[in-house]
């Protein structure tokens, strides 16, 4: 199937037409990420390809910014890669600062809701860093308010991270 302008393969799930050169045989996957591009239709096939790369960060970065926040907690907990919650968490906290430097107090909020369900829903998952949790949360948090408790989910936090540790020790004397 050659023609002057080289010739046509299907990629991925959907059909995707890419020119390349008769002589190329594979595709590698920076040319697919230029040629699908960020802001295409096919964000799923775009993540497919950072996470190939191990580019979860990015990865993270394509679902945060579509806005497509379950998907982006599901995909973290899916991944067999340690850290992502931590680095997801991290991003909240970053965008919050972002807006509430922006004066986009709608969007801080968003993104301060976003992070308080993160922390609450993973409290007892040993998902999260708690030293990152600690070093990240921003200053400007109340520790109680109306619809969180700070003081309750980092002692959660702790809680379970230090029953892991005195159970490992535990285990090591009777070894």
């Amino acid at each position: 199937m050659c023609d002057d302008e080289g010739y046509t393969q299907q990629i991925l799930k959907r059909k995707v037409t890419i020119r390349v050169s008769p002589l190329t045989t594979s595709f590698s996957i920076d040319t697919l990420k230029k040629e699908i591009g960020t802001g295409s239709w096919m964000k799923e096939e775009f993540v497919l390809l950072l996470v190939k790369e191990k580019n979860y960060s990015a990865a993270l970065d394509s679902y945060v910014d579509d806005k497509k926040f379950d998907k982006v907690e599901e995909f973290c907990t899916t991944q067999n890669e340690a850290g992502l919650l931590t680095q997801l968490l991290t991003k909240y906290f970053e965008k919050h600062k972002k807006h509430v430097e922006l004066k986009n107090i709608k969007e801080a909020e968003e993104f301060r809701r976003l992070a308080l369900r993160l922390m609450q829903n993973q409290s007892s998952k040993n998902q999260l860093d708690p030293r990152v949790v600690l070093e990240k949360i921003p200053a400007s948090w109340r520790f109680k308010e109306s619809d969180v408790d700070l003081i309750g989910f980092l002692s959660s936090l702790f809680d379970y991270q230090l029953t892991i540790e005195e159970n490992t020790k535990i285990a090591e004397r009777i070894i």
